[in-house]
C-alpha cells in the first residue's frame, strides 16, 4: 500500500526536494509550509498542499491525520530571525507536531536537528552523544526542539530519527553558502580574481541532495532507524583555503595573493566582528544590497539571492566542525557529492543556468 508522508518546510529549501524526492519514490506527498504561494511549486509536483504555521495546534493537528510518517523539516533558518519567530517554529512547533503524530498513530518521525546543537565541537571527528553547547539563537532553539522531540517520544509505539545536516547548499538555496557565492561575485565583478584567505581549521559541509537521500533512505528503513540519530555531512572536511578556493573555482575566478592567518590571530579577528555593533552590519548590508541590485539589472538576472553579512555565521568559521558520519554508511547511503568541490560546482551551474548569478 502507498504510504502517505507529510513533510512540513515544504515550500522552502529543503523541503521542496524532499517533496520531490518522496513523491518519485512512490509516497503520497501532503506538503504543509505557512502560506499557499509558497506551496505551487509542491503542488504541482502532485504533493496535496496545506497551509498551516507549526504554532497553530489546531492546524497542525489535522494536516497530520491520515498519514503514516512525517518528515519535519520546516523551521526558521535565519541567524538574524527574532528569537521569539524561531522559539515558535523550533520549540513550540515541535510540541504540536509530536502531540499530533501520538494522536494520529503515525508509524514514523523524523526530526530535522543541526549539528549546530554542538557549537563549536569539542571533540573531533563530533559523534552524536558528544558534548552539546549550541552558541546563538538559532542552534539554542534547535537544540530544545530536539530535546523536546526525545521526550515526547520515549516509549512511545513510534519509529522516531533525528538527523543532524551540517552546513547544506545546493541549486535553489538563498541563504548559507548562496551568500558568499553572491558576495564573492559582486567584490570580483571586475578582475575575476580574488585574495585566499587561509588558516588551518576544517569545516564539514554537505549538499541539499545528499540531505534528501540520507532522509529518503531513513524512511525506507524503520527497521534499523528508531531512536537514532544521525550526522549528515560530506566526506573530506575543507579547510578554510580549500573552501574559498572552491567556490572560486566554481565561479571561475583566478587566485589573487594568499593571506595565511595563524589560529590566535584569526581567532581574534573573529572574536572582534562578531562585537561589532549591529548598525555596522545593518549599514554594510545595506550597501551591499544596493550593489547586489545594481549588477542583478545590469545583467539580467533574477534577484533571487540576498547577499549579506551575518556575524553569527562567523562562528562556523571559527574552530574544527568535523563530524562523524559512519551511521550513514550503516543503513547503507552513499553520497552523491562526497567533495565539496564537485557540489559547489554543479550548484553554481545551476545558479547561472537560472540567472541567479551571472
Amino acid at each position: 500500500m502507498e504510504k502517505k508522508v507529510l513533510i512540513t518546510g515544504a515550500g522552502g529549501f529543503i523541503g521542496k526536494k524532499l517533496t520531490r524526492a518522496f513523491i518519485e519514490s512512490g509516497f503520497s506527498v501532503r506538503a504543509m509550509d505557512i502560506a499557499a504561494e509558497f506551496l505551487k511549486e509542491p503542488a504541482a509536483l502532485g504533493a496535496e498542499p496545506v497551509a498551516a504555521r507549526l504554532e497553530d495546534r489546531d492546524a497542525v493537528l489535522n494536516a497530520v491525520a491520515g498519514v503514516n510518517i512525517v518528515v519535519a523539516a520546516g523551521a526558521v533558518f535565519d541567524l538574524g530571525a527574532p528569537l521569539a519567530l524561531m522559539r515558535a517554529a523550533n520549540v513550540d512547533g515541535v510540541q504540536n507536531l509530536v502531540d499530533a503524530a501520538l494522536k494520529h498513530t503515525v508509524e514514523q518521525y523524523i526530526h530535522f536537528s543541526t549539528v549546530g546543537v554542538y557549537g563549536l565541537p569539542a571533540e573531533i571527528p563530533c559523534r552524536t552523544d558528544s558534548p552539546k553547547n549550541p552558541r546563538n539563537n538559532y542552534e539554542k532553539t534547535k537544540w530544545e526542539g530536539e530535546q523536546l522531540f526525545w521526550s515526547l517520544v520515549k516509549d512511545r509505539p513510534l519509529c522516531a530519527t533525528a538527523v543532524r545536516p551540517t552546513l547544506v547548499y545546493g541549486p535553489g538555496s538563498k541563504y548559507g553558502h548562496a551568500m558568499f557565492l553572491s558576495i564573492f561575485e559582486l567584490l570580483g565583478l571586475r578582475k575575476k580574481r580574488l585574495p585566499v584567505l587561509a588558516t588551518t581549521y576544517k569545516n564539514h559541509h554537505v549538499h541539499v541532495d545528499d540531505v534528501v537521500g540520507a532522509v529518503l533512505q531513513i524512511a525506507r528503513r524503520p527497521d534499523i532507524v528508531n531512536g537514532k540519530i544521525y550526522n549528515i555531512a560530506d566526506t573530506e572536511p575543507q579547510g578554510v583555503e580549500g573552501f574559498y578556493k572552491s567556490l572560486l573555482d566554481a565561479l571561475q575566478f583566478s587566485y589573487g595573493f594568499q593571506v595565511n592567518v595563524p589560529r590566535i590571530l584569526w581567532n581574534i579577528g573573529i572574536s572582534l566582528f562578531t562585537h561589532f555593533p549591529d548598525f555596522i552590519f545593518n549599514r554594510l548590508n545595506a550597501d551591499v544590497g544596493k550593489k547586489w541590485s545594481w549588477l542583478c539589472k545590469k545583467n539580467s538576472l533574477e534577484p533571487a539571492l540576498k547577499p549579506r553579512f551575518d556575524k553569527d555565521w562567523l562562528g562556523y568559521f571559527k574552530g574544527d566542525h568535523i563530524y562523524d558520519t559512519s551511521g550513514l554508511r550503516e543503513i547503507g547511503y552513499q553520497l552523491k557529492y562526497p567533495l565539496f568541490r564537485d557540489g559547489v560546482k554543479a550548484t553554481v551551474q545551476w545558479y547561472r543556468e537560472h540567472r541567479w548569478l551571472a
